[in-house]
């Protein structure tokens, strides 16, 4: 199993950040569910928030830029608790608000915290992930796709939870306070768990940054040797620590600077970023916009009344849950890519049959749409975990680079259901550009999968062609008598 040989204080970790999603996937879609509600309190009609969704797909891009280098600079678990704990103040003030500025503001403050969440979790799963790489090779794939699963859980959840409110509790507005509640319960469970360590980088190079490397290389080793002979010459034990305390720092600041070139050192590892970054973009964005325009296409393309558009976005973020659910447990057994390979198919196959369907099919009873969205969501729900498993496969991520695909992914959900809205508007298509641009969408994401794969393989084969190309820099540039020194031998 995935948890096999796990640490208990990692465990305990992993069920902090499934409870954290199944929370940020509740925050993210509960605007949709309660707009009514708060379009009435506002005094504006329900097509007026949709500027709400912009400011918070914005704030969300914003918040994106700083995440990574908090979660790699900061204690990464208080950066998580404080980002839940400004989610929870920003939550429990929305039922208060009684302006359109004054809801857009609580909107806005909470969003900007949304993508630290989104970096922080995926990367420390990722570290963990890799610390139980040797003994449990399974156990990243499984975990990143179970905890993204929760955000799923939580999708599906939100209009669940706003409807109990209002008939159960008849205060529609105490949806907010529950959930700010439960993202208080998880910003304190991380003030108490230690944070995880990121993975060694040792092997954070590229052939892109191979000059780099060389010239770093060999002025670490040339203050070495300084330190070093300074300490033969005093003959004492206090400046031969000294010199070894310097060589460790000098190690640390070069790995650190080795491992920022060779992301963008323009060569295998560059081009590699920017596919995945391409594959997010579109798989995260064509994700939200099906989720935000289904309900829309079934009523006014196919026809269908709005009970039955309520129960299509149901089917569909359920299927969403049910794939990564799914994903999680098949990720023991088969690599990132092949469930890739294995899911997006569904989605264009969905896609395809509602676009070249007779309009007749999908009116006559939506049992046709019924099965496109199931299909489009079960398509759609292993895309973001094992595009950063794969990218992950062949360089460890940083919270800089998972905080710079929260960021692309951002950008992707302002763009695609823009596109959808003005293909809607002004052209022909009407709300059937959902499913074509769904269909482009998912074909472009299948095609970066391969192309994903090939350049990590020639990022493999660079980075074997120059350790075998390349001797030892010490043996080089030290004379003979002086390589004891460095050999350890007296």
């Amino acid at each position: 199993m995935a948890f096999k040989g796990m640490p208990a204080v990692a465990l305990c970790s992993i069920c902090a950040y499934s409870f954290s999603f199944l929370v940020f996937g509740l925050q993210v879609n509960l605007l949709g569910p309660t707009a009514a509600v708060l379009s009435a309190r506002i005094g504006v009609v329900e097509a007026d928030l949709g500027f709400i969704f912009t400011i918070n797909g914005l704030a969300s891009i914003i918040g994106a830029l700083p995440s990574g280098w908090l979660v790699d600079k900061l204690p990464g678990h208080a950066v998580y608790a404080a980002a839940h704990g400004f989610q929870a103040i920003g939550f429990a003030l929305i039922p208060y608000a009684r302006s359109f500025a004054g809801l857009a503001a609580a909107f806005g403050f909470v969003a900007l915290s949304w993508n630290i969440v989104n970096t922080a979790g995926n990367t420390f799963v990722l570290w963990i992930g890799n610390a139980q790489a040797q003994h449990n090779p399974q156990a990243q794939a499984f975990l990143i796709n179970m905890v993204n699963a929760l955000f799923g859980a939580g999708s599906l959840a939100a209009p669940l939870l706003a409807e109990l409110c209002a008939t159960g509790l008849r205060e529609p507005m105490s949806v907010y306070w529950i959930s700010a509640a439960m993202t208080a319960v998880s910003a304190l469970s991380f003030l108490v768990l230690p944070s995880p360590k990121p993975p060694g980088s040792s092997n954070s190079s590229n052939s892109g940054a191979a000059d780099t490397q060389h010239l770093q290389q060999q002025q670490l080793e040339a203050a070495l040797l300084s330190e070093q002979q300074q300490a033969v010459t005093d003959d004492g034990a206090t400046a031969a620590a000294a010199g070894a305390e310097a060589a460790a720092a000098g190690e640390a600041v070069v790995g650190s600077s080795l491992q920022m070139a060779a992301w963008w050192g323009g060569g295998p590892l560059t081009l590699l970023l920017l596919i995945i970054s391409l594959f997010n973009f579109l798989n995260v964005g064509t994700e939200v916009a099906f989720g935000g325009w289904i309900f829309t296409y079934s009523v006014k393309q196919a026809g269908l009344s709005t009970q039955e558009g309520h129960f299509l976005n149901a089917a569909y973020w359920a299927a969403f849950t049910l794939g990564r659910v799914a994903a999680s447990f098949a990720a023991i057994y088969l690599a990132p890519a092949t469930l890739l390979f294995c899911s997006i198919p569904l989605a264009m196959v969905g896609s395809a049959a509602a676009l070249l369907a007779p309009a007749s099919w999908l009116a006559s009873g939506g049992w046709l749409l019924l099965v496109v969205t199931v299909l489009v969501g079960l398509g759609a729900s292993a895309g973001f975990a094992n595009a950063l498993a794969v990218l992950d496969s062949f360089e460890p991520c940083t919270g800089s680079i998972t905080g710079l695909l929260g960021g692309v992914a951002g950008a992707g959900c302002m763009t695609v259901p823009l596109v959808i809205a003005l293909l809607a508007k002004h052209t022909s298509l009407g709300y059937s550009g959902l499913m074509l641009c769904c269909l482009v969408s998912f074909s472009v994401q299948l095609v970066c999968v391969p192309a994903a794969l090939a350049v990590g393989r020639w990022l493999q084969a660079s980075r074997g062609h120059s350790g075998l190309t390349s001797g030892s820099i010490t043996k080089d540039v030290l004379p003979d008598e002086q390589q004891p020194l460095l050999d350890g031998e007296c």
